[in-house]
């Protein structure tokens, strides 16, 4: 089979086997907090400041093709422990997730979806979808820190920039529709960043060089 082939069976099959686990996780915690259970809620006092902004959905949904955009890179084409690094760095990063939510459960306090009616129709089918029992780490600001990363050692400090504005617009997304809180985003950034140095050591990129 060519290797283009095993990359998207590997990354379809990744995908399915993360979504699963996290909306898993997710309805599990749900169903343990219908049952009386308490959830950590990871509120800062100023957090009653920050904005709520439907609109900023779509930005926050933009994160899912976002997460394919490694792909897109020429060196995890062509070679093989590339991408299986990058692999194992997005089976770290929920693995890690994964514990916290289950040894931790936190609980995100929504509003009620407003905006027009596609904004509403938007935030609406995410909260049925994610109901708000996942969220220390925020996934998604790992997940897109770690391909900033990911785009800078590879494709140069410019593409590291765009994608790390990227990031930081989703970050801010996360706020503004009540999907995160601050400390949620501060732990993703932080094991993104983790995620990164230990799944691609500098040393590993030398001794490759060196073997070229």
């Amino acid at each position: 089979m060519p290797f283009l082939h095993i990359q998207i069976l590997v990354a379809l099959s990744l995908a399915f086997v993360l979504f699963v686990g996290f909306f898993g996780l997710d309805y599990r915690n749900l169903a343990l907090f219908n049952f009386g259970a308490s959830m950590w809620v990871p509120a800062a006092p100023f957090e009653d400041s920050i904005p709520f902004l439907p609109a900023w959905i779509w930005v926050y949904i933009a994160y899912y093709p976002l997460c394919f955009s490694p792909l897109a890179v020429r060196e995890l084409q062509i070679d093989r422990e590339t991408f299986w690094r990058v692999v194992g760095a997005y089976l770290f990063q929920f693995g890690v997730g994964f514990a916290v939510f289950w040894l931790i459960p936190s609980r995100m306090i929504r509003p009620e979806p407003a905006g027009g009616y596609c904004t509403s129709l938007a935030l609406t089918l995410t909260y049925r979808l994610d109901p708000g029992f996942n969220i220390f780490p925020s996934m998604h600001v790992c997940n897109l820190v770690y391909t900033a990363w990911f785009f800078r050692r590879f494709l140069g400090n410019a593409w590291g920039l765009a994608m790390g504005s990227a990031a930081l617009l989703v970050s801010l997304s996360t706020l503004f529709v009540k999907q995160h809180y601050v400390a949620d985003v501060m732990a993703g950034a932080v094991l993104g960043t983790l995620t990164f140095f230990l799944l691609h050591p500098r040393a590993a990129l030398h001794q490759k060089a060196g073997q070229a």
